[in-house]
Formats: C-alpha cells, sequence, structure tokens
C-alpha cells in the first residue's frame, strides 16, 4: 500500500527504532525495513553529521521530481566545517548531475505498508527508469551488503511492481572515492528475491516490542 498524504499516516521514533502507524489504526505499528534489518537497537538520539548531510542532498535531488512541496530536513549538521559540508553537498550534487539519469516519476518520498510481512517505509523514488519500473534508492555512504536486502523489503511493499531496483551511489568521502564519480548498481529480479529471503530471516527474528503510549509520544511526519 502506497501512501502520498503524509496527514494519514505517523512515526513513532522509540530507542529501539523506528515505526510508523496508519492515523485510522494508531495502535498497529509497522516496523521500519531498516528497523528489521539492524534490529531492535536503543538509539542514541544524535544524527551524526553525515546523515544529515545525506537528508539534505535526498531533499535538493528529491524535491525536483515531486508533484508536491517536500518537507527539508531540519536537523542540524555538528562537528563540521562549513567549507566541508558544502565540498560534500555539492560534490555528491555534481555526481547525480554527472549521471544523467533519464527519470520519470511515478511516486517520490512516499510512506509504504506491508500487513504480511507487517512493515513500512519510505521509498526515496519509484519511477521509470529508462523506460523501465524501477525502485530507486539514493545512498550518500558506502555500499553495504544490506543495502539490497532494504531494496527488496521496499520492492515487496510496492508488491513487486517495480522490475528492478536501482541503488545510486553518490559518495563524498574522497579516501572511499577519489575520483568523486557517482554510480549505479542495478538489482533484477534474482538478486532481489535473494534479498528478500534474507529480509525475511531478519524479520522472523524480529522481537516486537510493547509500548507505553504515555511515555513514548507519537511524532507525526509533516
Amino acid at each position: 500500500m502506497i501512501l502520498k498524504d503524509y496527514s494519514r499516516y505517523g512515526t513513532l521514533e522509540t530507542d529501539c527504532g523506528r515505526y510508523y502507524f496508519l492515523k485510522s489504526d494508531p495502535a498497529t505499528l509497522f516496523p521500519s525495513v531498516s528497523t528489521i534489518i539492524h534490529g531492535s537497537k536503543k538509539s542514541s538520539g544524535f544524527v551524526s553529521p553525515y546523515a544529515a548531510i545525506g537528508s539534505l542532498i535526498h531533499w535538493k535531488i528529491l524535491k525536483c521530481y515531486a508533484d508536491r512541496p517536500l518537507p527539508r530536513p531540519t536537523d542540524p549538521i555538528y562537528k563540521m566545517e562549513p567549507e566541508e559540508i558544502e565540498r560534500r553537498i555539492e560534490s555528491c550534487m555534481m555526481q547525480w548531475d554527472k549521471l544523467q539519469l533519464r527519470i520519470k516519476p511515478i511516486v517520490v518520498e512516499t510512506a509504504m505498508f506491508s500487513r504480511s510481512p507487517r512493515v513500512g517505509g519510505r521509498c526515496d523514488l519509484f519511477c521509470y527508469l529508462d523506460g523501465v519500473r524501477t525502485l530507486l534508492d539514493i545512498k550518500t555512504g558506502k555500499e553495504y551488503k544490506d543495502n539490497i536486502t532494504q531494496a527488496a523489503g521496499y520492492v515487496n511493499m510496492l508488491r513487486w511492481s517495480p522490475k528492478q531496483a536501482a541503488l545510486v551511489y553518490l559518495d563524498a568521502d574522497l579516501e572511499r572515492n577519489p575520483e568523486q564519480q557517482g554510480h549505479v548498481k542495478i538489482l533484477k529480479r534474482p538478486e532481489l528475491e535473494k534479498g528478500f529471503e534474507d529480509f525475511l530471516d531478519k524479520y522472523s527474528g524480529f522481537d516486537f516490542p510493547e509500548f507505553d503510549f504515555s511515555k513514548d509520544p507519537i511524532i507525526v511526519d509533516q
């Protein structure tokens, strides 16, 4: 299920991960794909400067494809010089522009829900990439094996409508990416099916926590 309307869902930020809920049924919580993959780990509550910069880069790119205004990220960027922040943002935007991806958006920065398995999340782009229905996920750091598992979880929430997933890597780290070139990793159905098997393995071992809503405030995405 896809929800473009922000007013119909919200998020619960907890010490053991992020959970989505429908306003029509707030007691039923949908753990995020990342929470399933990484487990119910206690959050430090601190957003790293790299994550905050990544959110800003996502916003700068995705707002160009959205049919509605996207909220600008507001996380402060700590412990990094302004010149380095600007360099990283400019580098990633340049890497994106050089890729010259031919994108026709279907939905942008949109909430997705699945009841079996029960999970929620937000995709960057569900689009046509070179005419092929594609789940496109932007990454502003190094590659991880779990990126495939995450993409497979998203594709399943889209009921396998995408024919492929595209992981777009924009890495401003000069040691990992000295040439400052972005690249795209295309995942076809066999890789996604294997990734979804890995996702289901993690889901089967996931313990849904009990929340005291008097102590765990619900934070609604706007």
